[in-house]
C-alpha cells in the first residue's frame, strides 16, 4: 500500500479556530497533526483518491477558516512539506494547485531544492552544511553515508536519509473531539436518498456513541456539491442524544427543503464529545435512559424486601452542592423532593 501524507498550510487561521480545523479535517481521516503555526499534517493513505479529499478539504476551509490554502502530497513528512513551502515560496508552478509528488521521486523532488527545505535537520546542523560549501540538498545527497557520518557523527546518518527522501516518521495522531460519518456521492441530490443515507448515518454515530461512551452536543449535515462551496447545516442539543432515532429525525430535519445539483459527498458530523464522566456523580444520570430504568427496577425491588429501609437520592432534597453542579453541567439535573416544593410554595 502506497503511503499519502498530506501537508496543509492555511493562511490566515485564527489560532482560536484549531478545533474547528481538527473538526474539518476528521471527515476525511483520524490521523491529524499540528505543525508550525497554520500548518498541520493528515495521513490519507487509507483514502482511494486522497487528491480529490485534498481538493474537497480545501473548499470546506476557505473563506470560512482561512484566506489561502496550500497542500501536497507526498510519501512522507518530509517530502509534503517541502513541496508545499517550496510552492508557497513560488519555486513551483501552479501556486494554488495540489503538489503531488509520487512515489519513487522523493530525492529528485528535493535535490534542486535548498538546504532549508531539509527541516527535521536541526538549523545548527544545517549551517555546518553550509560551512562545508553545500547549497541544495542534491549536493548533500551526493555525498557518502560515511563521509557525512565523520564530519557529524551519528547525526550523519539521518542527514543522508533525509537528503534521500527517505523519512519513517508517521503522522502522530491527534484526539478528536467528533464523530463523523462520510461517504462519497455519485449522481443527483435525490431526497429519498439522501433519507436512507441519514439512517445509517444515525445508527453509525450512536454505535460510536455507545462505544466511546462519549456523546455530541452539537450535529451537522454537511454537502458537497460538485460546483460552488460545502453547504453546512447544524443543530444545537440541550442534553446528549443517544438513540440513533433521535439522530436520525435530526438528520432528516436538517435536509434542505430544495437541495439540487450533483454532489460528491455527503457527511454527518457530531461533537464536541461529552464524556460519561461528568454525569457519573448522579445515579440516575438522565443521559443514560435504559441504565435508569434498570437502576429504578433495582430499588423498587429492594423497597418492597426492606420497607421504609431504602432511601435514594431521588427522594432527598438536592444538597447546595448538587445545585451548584446542575447549574454548571447541563448534563445534570436534580428534582426537587416533595419537601422543597411545599417550602417553595409556602
Amino acid at each position: 500500500m502506497v503511503m499519502w501524507v498530506v501537508h496543509g498550510h492555511l493562511a490566515g487561521l485564527d489560532p482560536g479556530k484549531w478545533e474547528e480545523l481538527l473538526a474539518d479535517c476528521s471527515l476525511f481521516t483520524e490521523r491529524v497533526e499540528y505543525g508550525e503555526g497554520p500548518e498541520f499534517f493528515l495521513d490519507l493513505t487509507r483514502l482511494p483518491e486522497p487528491e480529490a479529499a485534498v481538493g474537497e478539504l480545501r473548499k470546506l476551509l476557505v473563506p470560512r477558516l482561512g484566506e489561502r490554502f496550500l497542500a501536497s502530497l507526498a510519501g512522507n513528512k518530509l517530502v509534503a512539506r517541502a513541496a508545499t513551502l517550496a510552492q508557497r515560496a513560488g519555486l513551483l508552478r501552479g501556486e494554488d494547485g495540489v503538489v503531488v509528488v509520487p512515489p519513487g521521486k522523493e530525492a529528485d523532488f528535493l535535490a534542486p531544492l535548498p538546504l532549508a527545505y531539509l527541516w527535521p535537520v536541526e538549523p545548527r546542523l544545517r549551517e555546518r552544511l553550509r560551512l562545508l560549501g553545500l547549497k541544495t540538498i542534491g549536493q548533500v545527497a551526493e555525498l557518502a553515508a560515511e563521509e557525512l557520518y565523520r564530519f557529524f557523527g551519528p547525526e550523519g546518518y539521518r542527514v543522508a536519509q533525509l537528503s534521500r527522501g527517505r523519512d519513517g516518521s508517521r503522522v502522530e495522531g491527534t484526539r478528536l473531539a467528533y464523530l463523523k460519518y462520510r461517504s462519497p456521492w455519485e449522481g443527483e441530490a435525490d431526497r429519498e436518498r439522501l433519507m436512507a443515507w441519514c439512517a445509517a448515518a444515525a445508527v453509525y454515530l450512536a454505535r460510536e456513541e455507545e462505544r466511546c461512551r462519549s456523546w455530541g452536543r452539537r450535529l451537522e449535515l454537511i454537502f458537497f456539491p460538485e460546483d460552488g462551496l460545502p453547504l453546512i447545516r447544524k443543530r444545537e442539543f440541550n442534553r446528549p442524544l443517544l438513540t440513533a432515532g433521535d439522530l436520525r429525525a435530526a438528520l432528516e430535519r436538517l435536509l434542505p427543503t430544495a437541495l439540487s445539483g450533483r454532489l460528491n459527498a455527503v457527511a454527518a458530523r457530531l461533537g464536541p464529545l461529552v464524556p460519561l464522566l461528568l454525569g457519573q456523580l448522579s445515579l440516575t444520570f438522565v443521559g443514560l435512559p435504559r441504565e435508569r430504568e434498570r437502576l429504578e427496577k433495582v430499588l423498587a425491588r429492594l423497597e418492597e424486601r426492606y420497607p421504609g429501609r431504602i432511601n435514594w437520592g431521588g427522594r432527598w432534597p438536592a444538597s447546595r452542592r448538587e445545585r451548584m453542579l446542575a447549574f454548571f453541567d447541563p448534563l445534570r439535573r436534580w428534582e426537587k423532593s416533595e419537601g422543597e416544593e411545599n417550602h417553595a410554595a409556602g
